[in-house]
Protein backbone atom coordinates (compact mmCIF):
# COMPACT_ATOMS: atom_id res chain seq x y z
CA UNK A 1 0.00 0.00 0.00
CA UNK A 2 1.65 3.28 -0.95
CA UNK A 3 1.52 6.66 0.94
CA UNK A 4 -1.53 8.04 -1.24
CA UNK A 5 -3.71 5.25 -0.40
CA UNK A 6 -2.66 5.51 3.30
CA UNK A 7 -3.46 9.62 3.46
CA UNK A 8 -6.79 8.49 1.90
CA UNK A 9 -7.51 5.87 4.43
CA UNK A 10 -6.80 8.76 7.04
CA UNK A 11 -9.08 10.80 5.57
CA UNK A 12 -12.12 8.23 5.58
CA UNK A 13 -11.04 7.27 9.04
CA UNK A 14 -11.79 10.91 10.06
CA UNK A 15 -14.54 11.42 8.44
CA UNK A 16 -16.39 8.46 9.79
CA UNK A 17 -15.28 9.81 13.20
CA UNK A 18 -16.48 13.27 12.60
CA UNK A 19 -19.90 11.87 11.18
CA UNK A 20 -20.72 9.76 14.32
CA UNK A 21 -20.22 12.76 16.81
CA UNK A 22 -21.43 14.82 14.61
CA UNK A 23 -24.93 13.49 13.24
CA UNK A 24 -26.42 13.37 16.92
CA UNK A 25 -25.57 16.69 17.59
CA UNK A 26 -26.55 18.02 14.43
CA UNK A 27 -29.81 15.88 15.35
CA UNK A 28 -30.15 17.43 18.76
CA UNK A 29 -29.74 20.84 17.51
CA UNK A 30 -32.70 20.86 14.66
CA UNK A 31 -34.94 19.29 17.05
CA UNK A 32 -34.38 22.20 19.78
CA UNK A 33 -34.47 25.03 16.68
CA UNK A 34 -38.05 23.33 15.93
CA UNK A 35 -39.27 23.24 19.47
CA UNK A 36 -38.48 26.97 19.66
CA UNK A 37 -39.94 27.67 16.36
CA UNK A 38 -43.05 26.48 17.00
CA UNK A 39 -43.40 27.92 20.50
CA UNK A 40 -45.95 25.74 22.03
CA UNK A 41 -48.29 27.10 24.89
CA UNK A 42 -47.51 23.89 27.02
CA UNK A 43 -43.88 25.01 27.80
CA UNK A 44 -43.61 27.09 30.22
CA UNK A 45 -40.95 30.43 30.34
CA UNK A 46 -38.06 27.97 32.00
CA UNK A 47 -38.56 24.95 29.84
CA UNK A 48 -37.93 27.53 26.93
CA UNK A 49 -34.86 28.74 28.30
CA UNK A 50 -33.42 25.53 28.95
CA UNK A 51 -34.47 24.47 25.19
CA UNK A 52 -32.74 28.16 24.01
CA UNK A 53 -29.51 27.19 26.07
CA UNK A 54 -29.04 23.70 25.02
CA UNK A 55 -29.88 25.34 21.22
CA UNK A 56 -27.26 27.74 21.74
CA UNK A 57 -24.29 24.75 23.26
CA UNK A 58 -25.02 22.35 20.56
CA UNK A 59 -24.93 24.82 17.95
CA UNK A 60 -20.89 26.00 19.66
CA UNK A 61 -20.13 22.53 19.67
CA UNK A 62 -20.70 21.67 15.81
CA UNK A 63 -19.07 24.83 15.62
CA UNK A 64 -16.15 23.60 17.69
CA UNK A 65 -16.47 20.27 15.87
CA UNK A 66 -16.06 22.41 12.15
CA UNK A 67 -13.12 24.11 13.31
CA UNK A 68 -11.40 21.13 14.40
CA UNK A 69 -12.20 18.78 11.49
CA UNK A 70 -10.49 21.62 9.36
CA UNK A 71 -7.55 21.45 10.97
CA UNK A 72 -6.96 18.20 11.19
CA UNK A 73 -7.41 17.72 7.58
CA UNK A 74 -4.44 20.16 6.92
CA UNK A 75 -2.24 18.03 9.31
CA UNK A 76 -3.94 14.38 7.31
CA UNK A 77 -4.32 15.06 3.61
CA UNK A 78 -2.36 15.68 0.85
CA UNK A 79 -1.80 19.05 -0.47
CA UNK A 80 -2.90 19.26 -4.68
CA UNK A 81 -0.33 22.51 -5.47
CA UNK A 82 -0.33 23.87 -8.79
CA UNK A 83 1.27 26.89 -10.15
CA UNK A 84 -1.59 29.53 -10.48
CA UNK A 85 -2.43 33.27 -9.93
CA UNK A 86 -3.21 34.37 -6.29
CA UNK A 87 -6.38 36.63 -6.93
CA UNK A 88 -7.91 33.11 -8.04
CA UNK A 89 -8.26 31.95 -4.91
CA UNK A 90 -8.93 35.34 -3.58
CA UNK A 91 -11.62 36.51 -5.44
CA UNK A 92 -13.16 33.24 -4.75
CA UNK A 93 -12.53 33.43 -0.67
CA UNK A 94 -14.02 37.11 -1.14
CA UNK A 95 -17.78 35.09 -3.41
CA UNK A 96 -17.76 32.97 -0.18
CA UNK A 97 -18.01 35.35 2.05
CA UNK A 98 -20.16 37.43 0.53
CA UNK A 99 -23.23 36.46 2.20
CA UNK A 100 -22.03 36.48 6.20
CA UNK A 101 -20.61 40.27 4.95
CA UNK A 102 -23.74 41.48 3.44
CA UNK A 103 -25.99 40.26 6.93
CA UNK A 104 -24.14 43.17 8.42
CA UNK A 105 -24.03 45.46 5.85
CA UNK A 106 -19.80 45.28 5.29
CA UNK A 107 -18.37 45.87 1.66
CA UNK A 108 -15.17 44.35 0.84
CA UNK A 109 -12.37 46.82 -1.04
CA UNK A 110 -9.85 44.45 -2.69
CA UNK A 111 -6.75 45.81 -3.87
CA UNK A 112 -4.34 42.94 -6.12
CA UNK A 113 -1.47 44.56 -7.56
CA UNK A 114 -0.86 44.36 -11.60
CA UNK A 115 1.45 41.96 -13.04
CA UNK A 116 1.82 39.67 -9.76
CA UNK A 117 4.11 36.01 -11.16
CA UNK A 118 2.45 32.88 -9.62
CA UNK A 119 2.96 30.91 -6.77
CA UNK A 120 2.63 26.96 -6.22
CA UNK A 121 -0.13 26.61 -4.07
CA UNK A 122 -3.25 24.50 -3.11
CA UNK A 123 -6.29 26.76 -4.24
CA UNK A 124 -8.43 25.11 -2.00
CA UNK A 125 -6.23 25.89 1.31
CA UNK A 126 -5.59 29.21 0.24
CA UNK A 127 -9.86 29.60 -0.13
CA UNK A 128 -10.60 28.16 3.17
CA UNK A 129 -7.51 30.63 5.34
CA UNK A 130 -8.65 34.03 3.70
CA UNK A 131 -12.31 33.18 3.66
CA UNK A 132 -11.39 32.36 7.90
CA UNK A 133 -9.90 35.79 8.30
CA UNK A 134 -12.42 37.69 6.06
CA UNK A 135 -14.99 36.16 8.40
CA UNK A 136 -12.52 37.24 11.80
CA UNK A 137 -12.38 40.24 10.69
CA UNK A 138 -16.10 41.11 9.83
CA UNK A 139 -16.41 39.43 13.29
CA UNK A 140 -14.88 42.50 15.11
CA UNK A 141 -15.69 45.18 12.37
CA UNK A 142 -18.55 47.39 13.06
CA UNK A 143 -21.72 46.50 10.70
CA UNK A 144 -21.78 48.96 7.34
CA UNK A 145 -18.31 49.11 7.36
CA UNK A 146 -15.61 48.55 5.55
CA UNK A 147 -12.67 46.10 4.94
CA UNK A 148 -9.66 46.22 2.90
CA UNK A 149 -8.13 43.00 1.35
CA UNK A 150 -4.36 43.60 -0.59
CA UNK A 151 -2.06 41.71 -2.04
CA UNK A 152 1.54 42.55 -2.83
CA UNK A 153 4.45 41.52 -4.03
CA UNK A 154 7.76 42.03 -2.07
CA UNK A 155 11.14 40.48 -3.01
CA UNK A 156 10.26 36.91 -3.39
CA UNK A 157 6.91 36.62 -1.10
CA UNK A 158 3.24 37.53 -2.08
CA UNK A 159 1.74 39.52 0.86
CA UNK A 160 -2.18 38.82 1.40
CA UNK A 161 -2.90 41.79 4.34
CA UNK A 162 -6.97 42.28 5.55
CA UNK A 163 -8.02 44.67 7.96
CA UNK A 164 -10.65 47.17 8.67
CA UNK A 165 -8.69 50.09 5.85
CA UNK A 166 -6.11 50.58 3.82
CA UNK A 167 -2.57 50.26 5.80
CA UNK A 168 -1.54 53.76 3.76
CA UNK A 169 -4.58 55.12 5.82
CA UNK A 170 -3.16 54.22 8.78
CA UNK A 171 0.47 53.77 8.83
CA UNK A 172 -0.20 49.84 9.52
CA UNK A 173 2.98 48.48 11.40
CA UNK A 174 4.08 45.29 9.94
CA UNK A 175 5.50 43.82 13.10
CA UNK A 176 4.00 41.20 14.17
CA UNK A 177 2.01 41.16 17.84
CA UNK A 178 0.63 38.95 20.23
CA UNK A 179 -3.09 38.00 19.43
CA UNK A 180 -5.31 39.43 22.17
CA UNK A 181 -7.19 36.72 24.47
CA UNK A 182 -10.61 38.09 22.90
CA UNK A 183 -9.59 36.93 19.05
CA UNK A 184 -8.79 33.25 19.89
CA UNK A 185 -11.19 32.15 21.98
CA UNK A 186 -12.33 28.68 21.45
CA UNK A 187 -12.92 28.47 17.54
CA UNK A 188 -11.59 31.33 16.55
CA UNK A 189 -8.32 29.81 17.96
CA UNK A 190 -8.51 27.13 16.02
CA UNK A 191 -9.13 28.86 13.20
CA UNK A 192 -6.35 31.09 13.04
CA UNK A 193 -4.09 27.78 14.21
CA UNK A 194 -5.20 26.56 10.96
CA UNK A 195 -4.14 29.32 9.13
CA UNK A 196 -0.98 28.79 10.37
CA UNK A 197 -0.50 25.24 9.85
CA UNK A 198 -1.38 25.85 6.10
CA UNK A 199 0.91 28.62 5.66
CA UNK A 200 3.95 26.48 7.37
CA UNK A 201 2.92 23.77 4.72
CA UNK A 202 3.09 26.39 1.70
CA UNK A 203 6.89 27.44 3.37
CA UNK A 204 4.63 30.80 3.71
CA UNK A 205 4.24 32.55 7.31
CA UNK A 206 1.01 34.32 9.12
CA UNK A 207 1.33 36.84 11.23
CA UNK A 208 -1.12 39.79 12.71
CA UNK A 209 -0.48 43.19 13.46
CA UNK A 210 -1.80 46.30 14.67
CA UNK A 211 -3.21 49.33 13.21
CA UNK A 212 -2.80 53.01 14.12
CA UNK A 213 -5.94 52.74 15.37
CA UNK A 214 -5.90 49.85 18.04
CA UNK A 215 -7.54 47.27 15.15
CA UNK A 216 -5.70 44.19 14.17
CA UNK A 217 -4.60 43.24 10.53
CA UNK A 218 -3.94 39.72 9.72
CA UNK A 219 -1.14 39.22 6.74
CA UNK A 220 -0.04 35.71 5.39
CA UNK A 221 2.62 35.36 2.78
CA UNK A 222 3.93 32.88 0.41
CA UNK A 223 7.14 32.40 -1.56
CA UNK A 224 6.87 33.27 -5.47
CA UNK A 225 7.34 30.75 -8.74
CA UNK A 226 9.83 32.07 -10.64
CA UNK A 227 10.26 29.32 -13.13
CA UNK A 228 13.68 28.31 -12.76
CA UNK A 229 15.55 31.41 -11.71
CA UNK A 230 14.19 30.69 -8.04
CA UNK A 231 16.48 28.40 -6.38
CA UNK A 232 14.36 25.40 -4.39
CA UNK A 233 14.54 26.15 -0.88
CA UNK A 234 13.84 22.12 0.10
CA UNK A 235 17.29 21.64 -1.74
CA UNK A 236 19.28 24.60 -1.09
CA UNK A 237 22.29 24.13 1.10
CA UNK A 238 23.20 27.19 3.15
CA UNK A 239 26.53 27.44 5.27
CA UNK A 240 26.42 29.58 8.46
CA UNK A 241 29.55 30.31 10.22
CA UNK A 242 28.76 31.32 13.63
CA UNK A 243 30.67 31.07 16.82
CA UNK A 244 27.84 31.56 18.98
CA UNK A 245 25.97 28.35 19.70
CA UNK A 246 22.95 30.13 21.03
CA UNK A 247 22.96 32.51 17.86
CA UNK A 248 23.35 29.85 15.28
CA UNK A 249 20.39 27.45 17.08
CA UNK A 250 18.10 31.04 16.12
CA UNK A 251 19.25 31.68 12.57
CA UNK A 252 18.55 27.96 11.96
CA UNK A 253 15.27 27.68 13.41
CA UNK A 254 13.94 31.17 11.42
CA UNK A 255 15.77 29.21 8.38
CA UNK A 256 13.77 25.61 8.64
CA UNK A 257 10.46 27.84 9.37
CA UNK A 258 11.05 29.69 6.47
CA UNK A 259 11.95 26.15 4.20
CA UNK A 260 15.31 26.59 4.49
CA UNK A 261 16.27 23.06 6.10
CA UNK A 262 19.68 22.36 4.85
CA UNK A 263 22.09 24.09 6.78
CA UNK A 264 25.17 23.59 7.55
CA UNK A 265 26.56 25.17 10.80
CA UNK A 266 30.24 25.63 11.77
CA UNK A 267 31.98 27.75 14.44
CA UNK A 268 34.96 29.08 13.08
CA UNK A 269 36.40 30.88 10.21
CA UNK A 270 39.07 27.94 9.57
CA UNK A 271 36.11 25.13 9.48
CA UNK A 272 33.83 27.59 7.62
CA UNK A 273 36.33 28.07 4.96
CA UNK A 274 36.64 24.22 4.85
CA UNK A 275 33.38 23.50 4.53
CA UNK A 276 33.07 25.65 1.65
CA UNK A 277 35.79 24.39 -0.53
CA UNK A 278 34.68 20.89 -0.01
CA UNK A 279 31.18 20.41 -0.90
CA UNK A 280 29.14 23.44 -2.63
CA UNK A 281 26.29 25.46 -0.71
CA UNK A 282 23.62 27.88 -2.38
CA UNK A 283 24.40 30.69 0.06
CA UNK A 284 26.89 31.53 2.90
CA UNK A 285 26.27 33.65 6.17
CA UNK A 286 29.63 34.90 7.65
CA UNK A 287 28.99 36.30 11.56
CA UNK A 288 32.00 39.26 11.80
CA UNK A 289 33.40 38.26 15.27
CA UNK A 290 34.56 34.86 14.62
CA UNK A 291 37.45 33.55 17.39
CA UNK A 292 39.91 33.11 14.82
CA UNK A 293 39.73 34.91 11.76
CA UNK A 294 37.52 38.43 11.20
CA UNK A 295 34.10 37.61 9.10
CA UNK A 296 35.58 40.37 6.63
CA UNK A 297 38.44 37.91 5.55
CA UNK A 298 36.81 34.76 5.40
CA UNK A 299 34.32 36.93 2.92
CA UNK A 300 37.27 38.18 0.83
CA UNK A 301 39.35 34.81 1.13
CA UNK A 302 35.67 33.07 -0.16
CA UNK A 303 34.70 35.81 -3.19
CA UNK A 304 38.87 35.00 -4.24
CA UNK A 305 37.62 31.30 -4.65
CA UNK A 306 34.87 32.35 -5.99
CA UNK A 307 36.73 34.68 -8.41
CA UNK A 308 39.30 32.11 -9.20
CA UNK A 309 36.69 29.55 -9.63
CA UNK A 310 37.81 27.11 -7.77
CA UNK A 311 34.51 26.84 -5.64
CA UNK A 312 31.13 27.60 -6.40
CA UNK A 313 29.65 31.58 -7.12
CA UNK A 314 27.60 32.24 -4.26
CA UNK A 315 25.83 35.55 -2.17
CA UNK A 316 27.81 36.41 0.69
CA UNK A 317 25.61 37.37 3.73
CA UNK A 318 27.43 39.34 6.52
CA UNK A 319 25.60 38.83 10.15
CA UNK A 320 27.05 41.88 12.47
CA UNK A 321 26.06 43.93 15.18
CA UNK A 322 27.69 46.88 13.10
CA UNK A 323 25.17 47.71 10.93
CA UNK A 324 25.97 51.27 9.88
CA UNK A 325 26.37 52.26 6.65
CA UNK A 326 30.25 52.59 6.50
CA UNK A 327 30.04 48.68 7.85
CA UNK A 328 27.65 47.92 5.01
CA UNK A 329 29.75 49.82 2.58
CA UNK A 330 33.39 47.74 4.03
CA UNK A 331 31.48 44.82 3.77
CA UNK A 332 30.83 45.35 0.08
CA UNK A 333 34.38 45.98 -0.72
CA UNK A 334 35.34 42.62 0.94
CA UNK A 335 32.84 40.96 -1.66
CA UNK A 336 29.63 40.60 0.51
CA UNK A 337 26.42 40.75 -0.96
CA UNK A 338 24.23 41.12 1.21
CA UNK A 339 23.83 42.58 5.24
CA UNK A 340 21.98 41.98 7.82
CA UNK A 341 22.59 43.69 11.30
CA UNK A 342 22.28 42.25 14.86
CA UNK A 343 20.34 41.88 16.53
CA UNK A 344 18.78 39.86 13.94
CA UNK A 345 15.15 39.69 12.77
CA UNK A 346 13.50 36.97 10.34
CA UNK A 347 11.69 39.10 7.89
CA UNK A 348 14.99 40.81 7.45
CA UNK A 349 17.42 37.82 7.18
CA UNK A 350 14.87 35.81 4.94
CA UNK A 351 14.40 39.04 2.94
CA UNK A 352 17.99 39.43 2.07
CA UNK A 353 18.13 35.53 1.59
CA UNK A 354 14.78 35.65 -1.06
CA UNK A 355 16.39 38.97 -2.56
CA UNK A 356 19.90 37.27 -3.32
CA UNK A 357 18.82 33.73 -4.59
CA UNK A 358 16.11 35.38 -7.03
CA UNK A 359 18.66 36.99 -9.02
CA UNK A 360 21.32 34.49 -8.17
Amino acid sequence: MDHTENDINRVELLKSAIHEVRSPLAGIYDLTEAILAAKSPGLNKQTMADFTEIHSSTQHILSVVDSLVALMMVEIADRRCVNMDIALPIKEAVRRAKETLDSRGQLVRVSIAAGLPPVVIDPDYIVQVTFMLLSHVSRFAPEHGEIALSVNLKDAFITVSIGLSQPSELAASKRAIRIPAQYVKGVLGLELLTVDRVMAQHDGKFWVSKDADESLRYHYRLPISLAGNQMNRKSMKILLIEDNQGNADIYIRMLAQNGYKDVVHKLSGVEGLLAARQEPHGLILIDFDLPDIHGLQVGLSLATLMQKQRIKTVPLVALTAQSDVASQTVAERFGFDGFVGKPCLEDDLIDVICQLTATN
